[in-house]
């Protein structure tokens, strides 16, 4: 019992509450803790006169009707049975509670009634309901996740210079010298007197922000090595001496930076492959989408495909039709993992009759721009949680599901040399018919001859050279835009810099081409388990998702003290308003949109 008792007509009202006891709701799992009853005893006494004063019978009168009665096993019903269920006459029979109700009750509050008083209270049902669990990633299946790229590595450039003023052993006096590697200084100097032998160890360790030299493991009496720091082709070019020596002229010869190149450009491969696949990605790591750039799992991150930060870029994506309900976030630095803004439908990414290259950007991985290049800052695809639920994503009533589906292996790993980088492609059937489609390859075909929707249909990111010229790509199914664009199979291996493919696997067993596969199969409410993520990643974990507020046009970020705000315009002049507040300690206190 709490406080707010009162003294009423002799009596001294106040209601108890039984926490530990509780009551199922019918036809439910959902419980509510506690009872309440209403006591009223005599003040002076502690008991009651023999007189009822609760109206038990609810028939706002106040008699006989409202004593309690015998029982069975009452003394004197044993005594005497016509007494049974009749009213006890003495203080026995004069209830000095009742039960009001479950969950949680004020104190008792006293009204004056016309006839009589009543008692009213403040209630809380106190409902305990149990918690529902919310499955890892999208609902009623998975996605897996693929990644491609080519099967060079990235090499550094390097090249030589070798001191020829003197003899090995001989000292001579190094009055200047200025090494300059693509047109950067990398030493410029007075040594002093130094055999050559010596001077490449005077040398070792120097470096500028992009080269350093070292001595050379081939030739290491006289012989420095000067090496780009990062990988790339366009760490190649000249390096220049300019020596000032009493010895021998010109005192030095030298080999060109030469050497450096990216990863190479797409895949040479007969029976291709992807490097890396990761099964029920959403599931393992509870999120709706891939951000490429800061993935879960580091394994699907750009930099293993373009490891240098100045090759240039494009995207493309094909096979838009077949996962209607993915959204794609590219380019843009708005990019939250956890909020809505930026994406476009894939349905809205080149899905035009025509695509001039030209009109495409150029993206590089570095954060500032080039004279041709912007930083990518953003390559993400993101779902809504019912993306495999089938309805009409496209509004042009062919329902289907909106994540493709279909066999992991179908998807990422090519039939052999008459697929190759095709990997089984698909006719599809005409838009609004079930399928199954039409395998685009045969024992007859090529991976040049070979037609329909590369990948068996799983939505395709297709990273390409910023030179590919529009006479390398074609549309991915000829005639139907809405399946994308691609660069043709002859071009592949020169222009293709990477790929990426989300896809429904369904647990059927179907794929594009199989006999029985559909456009709408049955959920896969299968086991999965989880993985820890890549420290820091940024997968997107959103769930439902709108249309978008269109391309980003601006984003202005201003701190004042801890508190920093993001304000991004969109196209459509929308406007996304993000305010974070960090701790003193690091992180994030607080974020608002």
């Amino acid at each position: 019992m709490g406080e707010g008792s009162f003294v009423e007509n002799g009596r001294y009202y106040f209601a108890t509450h039984n926490p530990r006891v509780t009551t199922p709701v019918p036809n439910t799992a959902t419980t509510i803790a506690g009872e309440n009853w209403l006591m009223e005893l005599d003040y002076l006494s502690g008991g009651a006169k023999n007189q009822p004063f609760l109206d038990l019978s609810a028939d706002v009168k106040l008699d006989n009707d409202d004593r309690l009665r015998y029982i069975a096993t009452d003394a004197e019903v044993i005594a005497d049975g016509t007494k049974l269920d009749t009213p006890i006459l003495t203080t026995d029979g004069i209830s000095v509670g009742k039960f009001i109700s479950t969950g949680v009750l004020s104190q008792p509050i006293l009204v004056q009634l016309l006839s009589l008083n009543d008692t009213l209270f403040n209630q809380n049902p106190d409902v305990t309901i149990p918690p529902v669990i919310l499955g890892q990633g999208v609902d009623g299946g998975h996605f897996d996740q693929d990644i491609y790229y080519g099967t060079g590595v990235a090499t550094k450039a390097f090249g030589r210079v070798q001191f020829t003023y003197a003899n090995s052993g001989r000292s001579r006096n190094v009055s200047a010298l200025t090494i300059k590697a693509n047109g950067e200084t990398v030493y410029s100097g007075s040594p002093g007197n130094y055999r050559p032998r010596d001077l490449d160890d005077f040398l070792d360790g120097r470096s500028s922000t992009n080269y350093v030299i070292s001595t050379d493991p081939d030739d290491s009496n006289r012989t420095i090595r000067i090496t780009a720091k990062a990988t790339g082709a366009a760490y190649n070019g000249p390096i220049t001496v300019t020596i000032t020596t009493n010895g021998n002229s010109p005192g030095y010869n030298k080999e060109d930076l030469t050497g450096g190149s990216a990863a190479t450009p797409g895949d040479t491969c007969v029976t291709c492959r992807a490097k890396n696949h990761i099964h029920q990605y959403d599931d393992k790591y509870d999120v709706t989408g891939v951000n490429m750039l800061n993935a879960s799992n580091s394994a699907q991150n750009l930099v293993n495909a373009i490891p240098s930060t100045s090759t240039e870029f494009k995207v493309l994506m094909h096979n838009q039709y077949l996962s209607p309900a993915v959204q794609f976030h590219v380019g843009t630095p708005g990019y939250l993992f956890d909020v809505n803004v930026g994406y476009i439908r894939v349905k809205d990414y080149q899905t035009s009759s025509t695509l001039d290259l030209a009109a495409v950007p150029t993206y590089r991985r570095a954060t500032t721009a080039s004279a041709t290049a912007q930083p990518i800052h953003s390559l993400a695809v993101n779902m809504p949680t019912d993306a495999l639920t089938a309805r009409d994503w496209w509004g042009n009533g062919d329902v289907r599901v909106g994540l493709h589906p279909t066999v992991y292996y179908c998807a990422y790993s090519s039939a052999g040399a008459n697929d190759g980088n095709m990997y089984r492609p698909v006719v599809p059937p005409a838009n609004g018919v079930d399928g199954p489609g039409v395998n685009g390859w045969s024992g007859l075909t090529t991976p040049i001859t070979a037609t329909g929707a590369r990948h068996n249909g799983a939505l395709t990111i297709q990273l390409i050279a910023a030179n590919t010229p529009n006479s390398a790509i074609e549309q991915n199914v000829p005639g139907r835009p809405e399946y994308g664009w691609r660069v043709k199979a002859a071009f592949f291996p020169l222009y293709v810099l990477a790929e990426y493919n989300t896809y429904w696997h369904h647990p059927n067993g179907k794929c594009y081409g199989d006999t029985g596969w559909s456009k709408t199969p049955g959920p896969d409410n299968g086991s999965s388990s989880s993985s820890n993520k890549a420290a820091g990643s940024t997968d997107p974990k959103i769930g439902e998702l709108g249309v978008g507020a269109g391309n980003i046009t601006d984003t202005t970020t201003t701190t004042v003290g801890d508190v920093t705000t993001t304000v991004i315009t969109y196209s459509s002049g929308l406007t996304a308003r993000i305010v974070r507040t960090a701790n003193r300690t690091g992180g994030q206190l607080d974020g608002s949109v």
